[in-house]
């Protein structure tokens, strides 16, 4: 098929090159494949809700960075961080992803408050927009 669409005898020739080149581009110029370095990806997401104390010691790294969580695709963000441990859905389409970073209720009654959150504020085309610490 593909050999019958760029081998035409008429003046269709240029016109269909370009077009194809332009699927090609949108196909695979389009994702967005950030990566974090020196961020160990599998270990925070087996700290869940921040109970074990690993996840303190990267959110330095996240708020100094905190540009190349801008403007990323929300799916990217689960796929590095993991699935968040609070979503919060507002009017508009928008969201709100809580990560926790340090143990407190959410790990175990003893504590009087929940533990410090990172947040990312998401708009309502799927893009982090804003990211901050949230502390009780």
């Amino acid at each position: 098929m593909l050999k019958n669409f760029l081998h035409t005898s008429d003046h269709t020739f240029f016109p269909r090159i370009l077009f194809f080149l332009s699927i090609l581009f949108l196909v695979t110029g389009c994702s967005d494949k950030r990566e974090l370095k020196n961020f160990e990806h599998k270990k925070w997401q087996s700290d869940k809700k921040g109970c074990n104390g690993f996840r303190s010691s990267y959110f330095r790294k996240i708020t100094e960075e905190k540009k190349e969580f801008e403007g990323m695709d929300d799916d990217l963000l689960a796929e590095l961080l993991g699935k968040p441990d609070k979503i919060f859905y507002s009017k508009r389409g928008k969201k709100t992803y809580e990560y926790f970073i340090t143990p407190g209720k959410q790990c175990d009654e003893k504590y009087l408050k929940e533990g410090a959150k990172v947040v990312f504020e998401i708009n309502s085309i799927g893009y982090v927009n804003l990211v901050f610490e949230k502390k009780f």
